[in-house]
């Protein structure tokens, strides 16, 4: 879904398909509706195609995707500006206390080593 920049930007460009009028209450932006406007939602089935085939969890081997065997894996997939100093403070903890645990992101090449350092002021590895 078209989500919200939760207060970064002012405005934000919307198709009454992808975002209807009625969840309008839930952006801190002014909606701009546009009328031949379609919003791209990404479902990454280009990308990565080979996990777009419906098959079970227990049908994908740990090592090609390189998932650790022995870890339970924390995700979260959003853009970086929403990895506020709260959220970064909540996931240090879950991370202290779960020393069996790892945190996922997407990659953000520009802010991977601060990520990295925030993580180590906040007493977890950059490895997690």
């Amino acid at each position: 879904f078209a989500g919200s920049s939760g207060g970064v930007a002012t405005h934000f460009n919307a198709d009454k398909a992808s975002l209807p009028p009625e969840y309008a209450y839930h952006y801190t932006e002014q909606l701009m509706y546009m009328p031949h406007f379609s919003n791209p939602l990404n479902d990454h089935r280009e990308t990565f195609g080979y996990l777009a085939e419906r098959q079970s969890r227990l049908d994908y081997p740990p090592g090609p995707i390189g998932l650790p065997e022995d870890k339970f894996i924390f995700g979260c997939f959003n853009t970086a500006y929403k990895y506020s100093p709260g959220v970064l403070d909540a996931w240090a903890e879950v991370l202290r206390g779960n020393s069996n645990a790892s945190l996922w992101l997407l990659r953000w090449p520009e802010v991977e080593e601060n990520l990295r350092s925030e993580a180590r002021a906040r007493g977890v590895s950059d490895e997690a």
